[in-house]
């Protein structure tokens, strides 16, 4: 079957339904993809994703740093390799997310801003750091960020800030 057995023992018919959907909409030349969502449990600074890439599992190395710019922990990641309609492997990994500062976010507001930005870092249309985190404060696009960081070094030079890491935390 197109899903392992560790997939079905973990997530229902309807969880399969969405992934895929998610997998089935996947263009050719998608690098990856990424849905957040909550579950019924989940606190207010809790929340999972899940990162869908063609041919390889995600990197650990390469994912967490996104996060914990964002000021984000991954509590538990499990991935299962599904296979597309094409009979390809795609990579279905389950993030759970604690967000600290997250108490008082709408989910729904940052939702898209959150795999939009995520999409973007990966896909080198944007750096990962701590200007990214701007995206869950503000419920923002993640190009808005990317000029607050364009900007940074003119604000350095200028004597207004001493560093990009102490513009990052205002």
């Amino acid at each position: 079957g197109a899903f392992p057995a560790g997939y079905r023992d973990r997530y229902d018919a309807a969880e399969a339904l969405i992934d895929a959907a998610v997998i089935d909409d996947l263009a050719p030349d998608e690098a990856m993809r990424a849905r957040a969502f909550r579950k019924p449990g989940d606190t207010p600074t809790q929340f999972r994703f899940k990162l869908y890439r063609p041919g390889a599992p995600a990197p650990l190395a390469d994912v967490l740093p996104i996060l914990e710019h964002m000021g984000l922990k991954a509590m538990v990641e499990v991935g299962f390799p599904v296979r597309a309609d094409t009979g390809d492997a795609v990579w279905v990994d389950d993030f759970q997310i604690e967000d600290e500062r997250g108490e008082h976010l709408v989910f729904t507001d940052v939702k898209a801003g959150f795999e939009a930005a995520i999409a973007a870092v990966w896909t080198g249309r944007t750096e990962s750091d701590g200007f990214n985190r701007l995206v869950l404060d503000l419920a923002i696009s993640w190009r808005a960020p990317a000029l607050v960081r364009a900007l940074a070094p003119y604000r350095q030079q200028s004597g207004l800030d001493p560093s990009q890491r102490v513009q990052e935390e205002a």
